[in-house]
């Protein structure tokens, strides 16, 4: 291809020169001759690059549409335009030939926009893996951390990518690669330091989604709080309390603290001390425990046959009576407690049976 360009360059200059001498005339080190010849090729190759792109949308479709699936049609279409770019690159580095650039110039433009066009068509590629393979698959999904993992799953597999395309570039431009990625490492280290708290946060958010305790919707009860997952994100965790207020959790709390997902029992267990006075004779104490386990056909959501009422232990300033019973479902659990406790306090008062309070008897004795 050199030899055609020193070809090309002396028929110029041997039949148009003497008609035209300004073609002899030196622009940046090269003649304007040179410089016409390029553009022309360019305009060229602008032609068939446009005649390959309308050949490649009209007749791409036609080996594709007969198959079952639509992803090869899409898998065309994101490959159109970088595909007819590369054509143009690969022209370009013909065109470039002809003029006289400075050493290794035209061999690292060309390089440079090869990368370019590839990482254009992986960024594209992505989008489509993540719309028409991963996005259906976690619709089927009955999670929704999916929803929430996918987009950031998406841009840091571009941000990858840009990454890689960048570092690149920046070798072809001269640029110490192994120095540079050696200072972001120190800077990035400094980062850390400075953000470790961050850091924690967002491994945590990694540690969420992987291990998937709960999902969005799940009722949860960490870190001394109670309620409903609102939002997941990459540093914090919001949830709705059972009060009606929002508490934004830092990821890392959520991931390093003990958790009860509510919501994945089926039943819960209410269990509570009840303390009565000490002056409660023993016929009223096996009053007080037939109450407590009649409230087992108090509410359907109680499971029958679950209620305890055992006489556990002579407190400081109360009997102890040890009382649990089975609430079916957890959503109920809040509504069959206040059921309960009404219900309870109410037959108390009618069978005379006091509760008991902190208090302290002192004897003197003389």
């Amino acid at each position: 291809m050199v030899h055609a360009s020193e070809l090309l360059n002396d028929w110029v200059s041997q039949n148009l020169s003497s008609a035209l001498p300004f073609l002899e005339n030196e622009l940046m080190g090269n003649t304007v001759s040179q410089y016409l010849i390029s553009l022309t090729l360019l305009l060229a190759i602008l032609i068939a690059v446009k005649i390959l792109y309308f050949l490649v949308k009209k007749y791409g479709g036609v080996l594709t549409k007969h198959t079952k699936t639509d992803f090869d049609d899409k898998l065309l279409d994101i490959l159109e335009e970088p595909l007819v770019m590369a054509a143009g690159v690969f022209g370009l580095q013909y065109v470039l030939v002809f003029l006289t650039l400075p050493e290794g110039l035209a061999d690292n433009l060309i390089q440079i926009l090869f990368v370019i066009t590839g990482a254009w068509f992986l960024i594209r590629l992505v989008d489509l893996l993540f719309e028409a393979v991963l996005a259906p698959m976690t619709d089927k999904s009955k999670s929704k951390l999916d929803d929430q993992l996918l987009p950031i799953l998406r841009k840091g597999l571009k941000a990858i990518v840009l990454i890689v395309t960048g570092i690149f570039v920046l070798s072809n431009f001269g640029y110490d690669i192994t120095a540079l990625l050696g200072g972001i490492g120190i800077a990035g280290l400094a980062i850390g330091m400075a953000a470790k708290d961050s850091l924690s946060n967002l491994l945590g958010s990694f540690s969420i989604f992987g291990d998937r305790p709960f999902e969005v919707g799940d009722a949860v009860s960490v870190a001394n709080y109670s309620g409903t997952v609102q939002e997941v994100g990459m540093r914090t965790t919001r949830i709705k309390t059972f009060d009606g207020t929002t508490v934004v959790v830092p990821n890392s709390q959520m991931a390093n603290s003990p958790l009860e997902n509510i919501s994945k029992c089926h039943k819960r267990r209410i269990l509570t001390n009840i303390g009565v006075e000490y002056s409660t004779s023993p016929k009223k104490m096996e009053r007080a425990k037939a109450i407590l386990k009649s409230v087992d056909s108090l509410d359907d959501g109680i499971e029958k046959g679950t209620t305890e009422a055992l006489f556990d232990s002579f407190g400081d300033s109360a009997l102890v009576i040890r009382f649990s019973y089975w609430v079916k479902q957890t959503s109920r659990r809040r509504e069959i407690m206040d059921k309960v406790n009404s219900f309870v306090q109410k037959e108390f008062a009618k069978a005379k049976i006091e509760f008991a309070y902190p208090s302290q008897t002192v004897y003197l004795k003389k």
